[in-house]
Formats: C-alpha cells, sequence, structure tokens
C-alpha cells in the first residue's frame, strides 16, 4: 500500500459522503461506482486465534488438543491446528506431546497483549509501507506524511499492546483504551 499520493479516479464527494457517515476505517475501492471496502481489519486467521485464545484463558488449568479446540469454539479442525502451531512457534502456547499431550498458555492471560497475537498470526503491525520495518516505499525520502503515519501506527500498537487475552474474555467498556500519541516535536 502506498504511503501517501493522489488518485484521479477517486470521487470526492464519496469522500465526504462517507466521512460524514460514521467512525469507521475504509480505503476507497480505485473504480468509480464501487462499493466501500474494510482496510483496517485483521484476519479471519488471527480473529479464529483470539477466539482459541480466549478459549484457553478460560479454561487455563488444562491442555487441550487441536481436535478439542475445533469442537468446544466450532472451528475448521485444518484452521484451528495452523493456528495452534503458529502460536506455539510465537511463544504463546506451549505444545507438549504424548497420549496426554497438547497445548496450553505459555503465559498467564494477563501477560498476553492482543499485539503480541497479531504480530504472531499476522506479522509486525504497519498501517503503511513505511511504517513496516521490512518494507521499503519509494516515496519515504520524500513524503510529506510519513511522520503522521508513524504516529498513527503508534497509537494503534500502543492501544493493541494495553489490551490483555484477559481482557478480551470479558465485556470490554469502550472507554478502556485510548488512542492517544503524543507527536514527537523536535
Amino acid at each position: 500500500m502506498p504511503c501517501s499520493g493522489q488518485n484521479p479516479s477517486i470521487d470526492i464527494h464519496h469522500v465526504q459522503d462517507y466521512f460524514n457517515s460514521g467512525p469507521n476505517w475504509y480505503y476507497i475501492n480505485q473504480e468509480k461506482g464501487k462499493e466501500w471496502e474494510p482496510m483496517l481489519r485483521v484476519t479471519t486467521l488471527t480473529d479464529y486465534g483470539i477466539v482459541i485464545l480466549t478459549y484457553f484463558a478460560n479454561h487455563h488449568e488444562n491442555t487441550y488438543n487441536a481436535r478439542d479446540i475445533a469442537k468446544r469454539s466450532a472451528l475448521p479442525l485444518p484452521v484451528v491446528s495452523k493456528v495452534l502451531k503458529l502460536l506455539g512457534k510465537a511463544g504463546l502456547l506451549i505444545s507438549q506431546r504424548g497420549t496426554r499431550g497438547g497445548y496450553s498458555l505459555a503465559l498467564p492471560p494477563e501477560e498476553i497483549t492482543i499485539a503480541a497475537v497479531i504480530r504472531a498470526l499476522e506479522g509486525p503491525i504497519a498501517v503503511t509501507e513505511c511504517t513496516d520495518t521490512n518494507r521499503d516505499c519509494s516515496l519515504e525520502k520524500r513524503c510529506p506524511v510519513r511522520t503522521n503515519w508513524h504516529l498513527i501506527n503508534q497509537a494503534i500498537q500502543s492501544a493493541m499492546g494495553k489490551i490483555t487475552l484477559a481482557e478480551m474474555t470479558q465485556p470490554m467498556n469502550q472507554s478502556h483504551v485510548a488512542l492517544t500519541v503524543t507527536p514527537h516535536i523536535p
């Protein structure tokens, strides 16, 4: 995704209508006449991963195999197996072999953040190419909004880093996490 730039095919009236319609984050489909599509969202794999981890958080005294988790979460076994392996590789789950083997949380639910889960299943949290440390943006050196994107990315990472797995098992108050970043002015 580019750092910035203008697209002449975007109809500004659709943009204004959208911004007056609500707080969701969307991107503009490049072809006129197309519907708005969600942009900033976690993948289905990460959504399932959080569902699976909240099950572990609510039942952390036991070890569960992939088949148990698939049955109890009503998720497909192949997806559950994939998620469990990725979470184990990231150090969020412990894998135990044998007839009574399975998975359990590697850390208390209060120490596992949503940011850690997203990084384990999707990789680094980055809103644009220039906020991803593993990518190069061809406009980075002359981009007038680069610093702003970094501030936005920090706010998102900070918010996700404040929400723990333990909190995801409970109904959450909307004011729990405030998206605030103090800009660094040299």
